[in-house]
């Protein structure tokens, strides 16, 4: 070893054995904090988040649910829902065997008053009470309240059906009955003919009234003597949709009416709402008769 080796080796060793050893820390455990018994250690709680619900919607039972009210023509009376007649008066015709009376039914908002004699067909007059100031006197002998007379066609009052009032036809002869609906105006707004040998429905829900019935339909060729030919064009005529032709030739035949007379035909249809009245065929069976 050479001496300038020699002189660096003996450099490390004084400098380790000049390092001071270092310093020991003491490390101090502390004692489990001891609590009296039964005692909970508090525990600290995180901080609190407000979380914005929306509102809750309203349930079906808190929505006002408005009940659907079906009526059913029948042998020119309305069912369903019609209060009993009073009577306000009766009297014996001057120049005729006839007996006129005077009867009110009374519905609350509105009054209808019918006068009919005996002599004649259908009602003589139809009066609409309106209340006024005196609702509880619509059926009043003496009313001194609003009033409108009806402008009717030869029928007679068959009922109310909502805010409507329906007047139907009186004359079965013609084949199809006339009939008329009016609304609390004292206006018609709808006439139509209907079969009356089925019914007529009617479905009020609030203030829309919807009827179903058996309507008339136009036939201009001899439907009972050429059969499928003059239905082809009763069909397109009217716009039908799927519809049966009905069997004019067996019900001629019953009664005794030659094939070549003109046939009535109704077929089954609806008006969605009688303020606006739309008539819609809904087709299926059709029914004929011989027009008088």
């Amino acid at each position: 070893m050479n001496k300038r080796l020699a002189f660096v080796f003996l450099s490390v060793l004084c400098a380790c054995a000049s390092t001071p050893e270092p310093t020991p820390v003491p490390v101090v455990i502390q004692a489990p904090v001891q609590l009296p018994q039964g005692s909970v250690m508090p525990v600290s709680e995180p901080p609190k988040v407000e979380v914005q619900t929306p509102p809750a919607a309203p349930s079906a039972a808190s929505v006002p649910v408005v009940a659907e009210k079906v009526f059913k023509l029948r042998r020119g009376k309305m069912l369903g829902g019609q209060p009993a007649a009073k009577l306000l008066g009766q009297f014996k015709n001057e120049k005729t065997p006839g007996v006129t009376t005077e009867k009110c039914w009374n519905y609350g908002k509105f009054a209808v008053v019918e006068m009919k004699s005996t002599d004649e067909i259908g009602s003589a007059e139809l009066t609409l009470r309106l209340p006024g100031s005196a609702p509880k006197a619509l059926c009043a002998k003496e009313y001194e309240g609003p009033k409108k007379d009806l402008r009717l066609i030869e029928g007679h009052f068959a009922g109310v059906m909502g805010d409507f009032i329906l007047v139907d036809g009186e004359d079965a002869t013609e084949g199809v009955l006339e009939f008329q609906v009016f609304n609390l105006d004292g206006k018609e707004v709808l006439r139509s003919h209907r079969q009356p040998d089925q019914d007529l429905v009617a479905t009020v829900n609030g203030g829309t009234a919807a009827l179903t019935y058996f309507a008339k339909i136009q036939v201009r060729c001899e439907l009972a003597a050429d059969g499928e030919e003059c239905w082809k064009k009763v069909v397109a005529a009217n716009r039908l949709p799927k519809t049966s032709m009905p069997d004019c030739k067996t019900v001629f035949e019953k009664s005794k009416t030659p094939l070549t007379e003109p046939a009535l035909v109704t077929v089954k249809a609806h008006v969605a709402n009688v303020s606006n009245p739309k008539v819609k065929f809904l087709g299926g069976q059709a029914t004929c008769t011989p027009a008088p």
